[in-house]
């Protein structure tokens, strides 16, 4: 199992353990305008005012030079139909910044993934070069696993010497995603266990959009490498 820990101060009723039949899941919900507490969450980028978030972060690192296979499940109790809810993430961190190489998400409603496929940046052009949506499937829908488990696993190549490697992601036994995806050199590498997306600004004399409340439960993470 991934031992994990809460990486940036968790909003108020976030995050709860729930026990059911003797294995402990993490339950994460995010009501609208619960922004989270990490460095930028209060600020506007990529498309968004703030940015609402509950996160658990590995503690430890992935091995680039070995294969690894990471399997979990979770369960959708409400909402998830939002814009780039994403629950699942890849995250290059050094002392200074962190930035995500994979992140699989619900984006209203449909399953998605966005990965960096660079293989020429440096750590300057990086942050501009953003994350780019590449694939979506359209028979995974939110909406239709609600109080379902819906199991994942992802199988990641080792990583090459230009910092490549590819990663097959299965939903309950089916390949939906396969991609060449860049991780920066010289970073760590950590699984991150979340619930993050964007939020929404009120405007004047109205009162803007609002984000439903979405929950979800969460098993502990399994983490297996090989060579």
């Amino acid at each position: 199992m991934v031992r994990l820990y809460v990486s940036c101060k968790a909003p108020k009723g976030s995050l709860k353990t729930v026990k059911i039949d003797d294995i402990k899941y993490k339950q994460f919900s995010l009501k609208d305008k619960q922004k989270g507490n990490c460095s930028k969450d209060r600020m506007a980028r990529s498309g968004a005012p703030y940015w609402e978030r509950v996160e658990l972060i590995q503690r430890g690192n992935i091995n680039k030079k070995r294969i690894n296979e990471i399997t979990f499940k979770i369960k959708i109790l409400e909402g998830m139909v939002e814009d780039r809810e994403t629950f699942f993430q890849l995250e290059n961190l050094n002392d200074e910044r962190s930035y995500p190489s994979f992140m699989l998400k619900f984006d209203e409603t449909f399953i998605n993934i966005e990965y960096l496929k660079c293989i020429k940046c440096t750590s300057a052009k990086y942050l501009n070069l953003g994350v780019r949506s590449e694939q979506r499937t359209g028979y995974i829908k939110s909406t239709n696993y609600y109080n379902k488990w819906i199991n994942f696993k992802i199988i990641m190549s080792k990583i090459d010497n230009k910092g490549m490697g590819n990663i097959k992601t299965f939903v309950d036994g089916k390949l939906i995603f396969d991609v060449e995806v860049f991780y920066i050199k010289n970073q760590r590498l950590k699984i991150k266990q979340d619930l993050y997306r964007p939020g929404h600004k009120y405007g004047k004399g109205s009162p803007g959009k609002i984000n439903k409340t979405t929950t979800i439960l969460y098993s502990p993470i399994e983490l297996n490498s090989y060579k």
